[in-house]
């Protein structure tokens, strides 16, 4: 028992072991990847102490727990939450930063971190480290949602009981920041009589993108700003820049007026804090409730303003509402604003504020090229190329670009008529055909709407000297040319010259290229050449056809006529497979001899194995060497009959030819190819005995001696039995059977003896059977001993 206790023990350990290890954190509500050294996870709360990013998710099937998060490390950390949901336990913080490194936070999901009192949602107490927060989807973009949420005295992001709070930079997701009571949305946390420092600055607030909305605590805490405090001092507002995203700083509004702030300082008794820096840049701000400093219970009225600056970014305007609430906000005098706009004076002190910025429209054409200059010409010449002028829109409107014209230049049509802001479209530009001798200056305007213009200069000059074409003969000696502009009327006109005449033809003027003047018979333009045929030939010039050798028949040496060298071109005559043909016309030979054109005949020559043939004239071969083709004795191919010889006839064969293989020639009756003997047998009473003989089963013939030289008769070999005796009977039952025959061939013997008896088993062992009688009764002892054993222990 004590030994199967052990090996189920070590078989469960074995089985634990195999577990994976997160089974065995089966309370564990979160689930952390990335740095796997850099965190703790312990007592519900993960500890992240290192640098590095990191992945927060719920485990499954919790959709939302008390763990929380505290970041304490020194170094940057970048933390993904994804549809995190934590609701802390009573005075727990859901998120807290106490180290000095940079923490940017980047949502994907649902996300909501919850504090109890006295905490903010996210804690960023007045330390030196950063918090950022942005989408996973990148900046600027509203994806992933985070709801951070302070019960009370705490900023849903920001500062906790009494505190301030740090840098604050939000680039993108989808924010909702909530002070359920005297905490800022984002900043500041909220007081008490108790607390350290009344309630805590706003900090240095930075929105670049996304959607931030931000509710201030009860009736004390700014929506962005200050904390709210009950007898003691608000919370001075900070910082606060936009630059760009959708802002909603929401005061609360209590029995019909906004006693905290929607921007600014917080609420305090006896006084408010003072008022938020606010830089605006770009997206939108709506603001609920005042903006400037806290209100003070003592005095009733709000401590300072803070400031309030319009800074427009390049090419955008921001427009500005405000008023005592939505529906009867007027724009600020100057609205929208290009440059940068002090508005602390008209701005803060409103119950409500809206901003928007947009972009100023800019109608502006932009071209590749300032001016087109053509250069000049000669008139009658071709005209220039035609210059492409690249035209962009430079502004941020669309532009409907009209088609230009022009007085002296051919202008391409418009590749573009419409352009969205950065693209661009082309124009060609070409002087006009058919200008005379002038300058051509003018201006080219390209238009749009909005009033976008662009002028280009236009300049090309033609020459008041003359392109002309070619001369033209006139037919009397002289040739004209005309200037190639179509329109104009200046001419030329001269004698021609140059060039030879000679037998057959006029000189050719140099100038315009036509014949003038007379033939010189005496002048021949080109040397005599021959007129050659297959028999004759005949040489006159070629230019006026006079001649110098009449027809005559070739004078033929080797193939080439010695007079006109021309060459035969041979034909007729045979070749033969010894000879060339000879050429019919200049009698020498010529060509390859043919060696399919035989002269003799084919033979056939002829040995006792083997046969060839070939041509008598030259010896070609037509058979090749081969043996005979044997059928019959006779060569199947060139018929030769074969002369036997070789082979062995004997009594019963004839012999069979070496050469061809068939037999020939007669038996030869003194050859036994199998002459057996038999040896003489006595006669008894009841078999008859033989003589000594040798019989051939070739020729079916009988012999007295070995050699075969005494021919005998079947019967001559038979010994008759003897008369009866009943001695001799008894002696002949008792021998045991014997036959002894031998066969003989050409002078050799052989004897076979059989006496043998079938065996049976009466003669076999018994030491098997007993050896296996004696391991079957051990066997069967050891099984009964075996089994009363087993009875034993079981008893």
């Amino acid at each position: 028992m004590k030994k199967q206790f052990l090996s189920i023990l070590l078989a469960f350990c074995m089985i634990v072991a195999l577990l994976p290890i997160t089974a065995m954190a089966a309370d564990d509500e979160l689930v952390i990847t990335g740095n796997a050294g850099g965190y703790t996870y312990s007592g519900g709360v993960v500890k992240i102490q290192s640098g590095g990013e990191y992945t927060i998710t719920m485990a499954d099937g919790v959709t939302e727990t008390t763990d929380h998060i505290e970041v304490a490390s020194d170094e940057a950390v970048t933390i993904i939450l994804n549809g995190v949901k934590i609701n802390a336990n009573p005075r727990d913080t859901a998120m807290k930063l106490t180290g000095a490194g940079t923490v940017t936070l980047k949502l994907a999901g649902e996300n909501m971190l919850q504090s109890d009192s006295r905490n903010a949602g996210i804690q960023q107490d007045n330390t030196t480290a950063e918090l950022i927060i942005t989408s996973c989807s990148g900046d600027g973009s509203t994806d992933g949602k985070l709801e951070a949420i302070a019960k009370d005295r705490g900023a849903g992001i920001g500062g906790g009981y009494s505190a301030s709070a740090g840098k604050i930079t939000i680039n993108g997701g989808t924010i909702t920041a909530i002070s359920q009571g005297r905490g800022a949305g984002i900043g500041g946390g909220g007081g008490d009589l108790e607390a350290p420092a009344g309630g805590g600055s706003g900090g240095n607030v930075t929105i670049n993108g996304g959607m931030v909305t931000a509710n201030g605590g009860g009736y004390r805490g700014a929506g962005i700003g200050g904390g709210g405090c009950q007898l003691q001092n608000g919370g001075n507002g900070g910082s606060l820049t936009v630059n760009g995203g959708t802002v909603f700083a929401l005061g609360n509004d209590v029995g019909g007026g906004y006693i905290s702030c929607g921007i600014g300082g917080g609420y305090g008794e006896p006084d408010g804090g003072t008022g938020t820096d606010i830089v605006i840049r770009g997206g939108t701000v709506t603001a609920t409730g005042h903006i400037g400093g806290g209100l003070s219970e003592r005095s009733h009225t709000r401590n300072g303003t803070g400031t309030l600056n319009i800074l427009p970014q390049s090419g955008s305007q921001i427009e500005v509402w405000v008023g005592e609430d939505e529906n009867t906000a007027a724009n600020i005098n100057g609205s929208p604003f290009t440059a940068t706009t002090d508005l602390t004076a008209s701005g803060t002190g409103q119950k409500y504020f809206h901003s928007v910025s947009t972009v100023i429209p800019v109608w502006l054409i932009d071209t590749d090229k300032n001016s087109l200059d053509f250069g000049s010409g000669l008139c009658g010449d071709a005209v220039p190329d035609a210059q492409t002028i690249t035209i962009r829109n430079k502004g941020n409107q669309n532009l409907t670009l009209n088609q230009p014209t022009a007085s002296n230049y051919v202008l391409g049509t418009l590749s573009k008529t419409t352009l969205v802001p950065g693209e661009t479209g082309t124009l060609t530009v070409q002087p006009k055909e058919g200008l005379l001798a002038n300058t051509y200056a003018e201006t080219l305007n390209i238009t749009a709407n909005g009033g976008a213009q662009v002028d280009i200069p236009l300049t090309f000059t033609v020459k008041a000297e003359h392109l002309f074409g070619e001369w033209t003969s006139n037919g009397d000696g002289t040739h004209t040319r005309h200037c190639k502009n179509s329109t104009c009327t200046a001419v030329e006109t001269k004698n021609c010259t140059g060039g030879t005449a000679t037998c057959s033809s006029k000189a050719v003027c140099e100038v315009c290229g036509k014949e003038y003047g007379t033939v010189d018979a005496k002048h021949h333009a080109k040397t005599a050449v021959w007129t050659q045929t297959a028999d004759t030939h005949q040489q006159k010039y070629d230019c006026c056809g006079v001649v110098v050798v009449t027809t005559e028949n070739h004078q033929w040496q080797n193939g080439i006529c010695q007079k006109c060298s021309y060459v035969c071109k041979h034909s007729g005559g045979t070749a033969t497979c010894k000879e060339k043909a000879i050429c019919e016309i200049c009698g020498i030979g010529y060509g390859e001899v043919d060696t399919d054109h035989h002269t003799g005949n084919i033979q056939w020559i002829k040995t006792a194995t083997t046969h060839e043939q070939k041509y008598k004239c030259c010896g070609a071969a037509v058979v090749a060497k081969e043996d005979h083709q044997w059928k019959n004795g006779v060569c199947k191919t060139c018929n030769y009959a074969c002369k036997h010889s070789g082979g062995t006839a004997t009594c019963k064969e004839k012999a069979v030819c070496a050469i061809c293989g068939i037999r020939y020639g007669e038996p030869d009756w003194k050859n036994h190819s199998n002459l057996k003997r038999s040896k003489a047998q006595a006669a008894t009473t009841t078999k008859e005995g033989n003589i000594e003989y040798w019989y051939c089963d070739g020729c079916n013939k009988y012999y007295s001696d070995k050699n075969a030289a005494k021919e005998i008769r079947k019967a001559d070999t038979v010994i008759a039995k003897l008369k009866s005796d009943p001695n001799d009977q008894k002696k002949t039952t008792d021998k045991n059977a014997m036959t002894d025959t031998t066969n003989t061939a050409q002078g050799q013997e052989s004897t076979q003896i059989s006496n043998s008896n079938p065996k049976t088993g009466d003669n076999s062992s018994i030491t098997l059977w007993l050896a296996l009688l004696l391991i079957s009764s051990g066997t069967a002892v050891g099984v009964t001993v075996y089994e009363k054993k087993k009875k034993g222990r079981v008893l």
